[in-house]
C-alpha cells in the first residue's frame, strides 16, 4: 500500500508538472515577440563575450627580478642604484633646491624627542618645528593644512616626560596629502588597493617617495641607532654603512584584460540578459492572481 501511495504521489506531481510545461508553451506561442527577445537578447550578450575573449589576448610575463636601488615601472628598464649616506644627503639637497626649506613636525616635544630631531634635521636638511603641538591628531590636520609649511611630521611612542629612550622605540611618518598624487589619500587603513590588478605593484609618485617617507625614514633610523649606540658606548657604530633598497621578485603572472572587465560587467550582462524574462513572469503571475485563473 505505501509503495502504491509513492506512486500514486509522484504519478500526480508529474502530470502538474506536465501541465505546468504545457501551459508555459502556450503563453510563449501566444506572443512570438517576447519569446524571440528572450531567446536573441541572452545569446547576443554572450556572444559578444566570446568575440571580446577572441580579440582580448592573455600576455603572459615571465618571473620578475628587480636590481638594488629605484627602478622604474617596468623590470626591462630597471637602473639600479644604491643609497648611501652620501648619496641621501644629495637626495634631501636636491629636494630642498626645488623649494624653500621646510619644518619637520614631530610628538611629543620634550627634550629627548628635540635632541632626536636635531640630528634628524642634520640628516635631511630640514628645519625641526618649533610649533608645540597639543596632540598627534592636532599635528596631523596641521600638516596636512599647512602643505607648504611643514615637510613631513615624525610621531614617537614615548612617553611625554621620558628622558631616555626604549630599546625599541616605535615611530610613525606623517606626510602631506599633496604629494598622494590624483588620490588625495595615501589609504593606509588599506592592505591592498580597492581595484587590484595582476603584476607587480607600478612605482607610483616615485620622486616624493624618495625625497620625503625614504629620507625621513633613514634619518630617523640613523638617529635613532647612533643614540644607542652612543649610549651602550659605540658612538661610530654608523661608520661607513650603506642603506639599500631592493624589491622583492615577483613570480611569474599573467595578464588578461578580458577576465579584468568580465569581473565587472558579468553581473550586469547577466541582469540584462534574463530582466525582460524575469519581468513577463512576474506578469503573468500578476495576471493570474487578478483573474483567478487558478481557483
Amino acid at each position: 500500500r505505501k509503495l502504491h501511495g509513492r506512486h500514486t504521489i509522484m504519478g500526480l506531481r508529474a502530470r502538474q508538472f506536465g501541465l505546468l510545461l504545457w501551459k508555459n508553451i502556450k503563453l510563449q506561442i501566444r506572443r512570438p515577440v517576447g519569446t524571440f527577445i528572450e531567446i536573441i537578447v541572452p545569446i547576443a550578450l554572450f556572444a559578444l563575450l566570446i568575440i571580446a575573449r577572441k580579440g582580448l589576448v592573455a600576455t603572459d610575463y615571465c618571473f620578475s627580478t628587480y636590481e638594488p636601488g629605484f627602478e622604474d615601472d617596468k623590470p626591462t628598464t630597471a637602473r639600479p642604484q644604491n643609497l648611501n649616506a652620501s648619496q641621501l644627503a644629495a637626495m634631501a639637497a636636491m629636494a630642498a633646491s626645488f623649494q624653500n626649506v621646510l619644518d619637520v613636525a614631530y610628538y611629543p616635544k620634550n627634550s629627548l624627542t628635540t635632541q632626536l630631531m636635531q640630528q634628524i634635521a642634520l640628516q635631511a636638511q630640514k628645519r625641526p618645528s618649533s610649533t608645540d603641538f597639543p596632540s598627534e591628531f592636532e599635528m596631523a590636520r596641521t600638516v596636512a593644512e599647512e602643505q607648504t609649511t611643514y615637510y613631513g611630521a615624525i610621531v614617537f611612542f614615548i612617553e611625554p616626560n621620558a628622558t631616555t629612550l626604549p630599546k625599541n622605540v616605535h615611530y610613525a611618518i606623517r606626510l602631506p596629502h599633496d604629494i598622494a598624487g590624483t588620490r588625495k589619500t595615501w589609504t593606509t587603513e588599506r592592505t591592498y588597493p580597492v581595484f587590484s590588478r595582476p603584476g607587480p605593484r607600478s612605482s607610483e609618485n616615485q620622486a616624493n617617495y624618495k625625497s620625503r617617507f625614504l629620507l625621513l625614514q633613514a634619518a630617523v633610523d640613523t638617529a635613532l641607532i647612533r643614540y644607542q649606540a652612543a649610549a651602550n658606548g659605540s658612538a661610530n657604530a654608523l661608520q661607513d654603512v650603506e642603506i639599500q633598497v631592493q624589491r622583492f621578485p615577483y613570480p611569474q603572472w599573467r595578464e588578461d584584460t578580458f577576465l579584468q572587465i568580465v569581473s565587472f560587467l558579468l553581473p550586469l550582462i547577466l541582469c540584462l540578459a534574463f530582466i525582460y524574462t524575469a519581468g513577463m513572469m512576474v506578469k503573468e503571475l500578476v495576471y493570474e492572481k487578478e483573474m483567478r485563473l487558478k481557483e
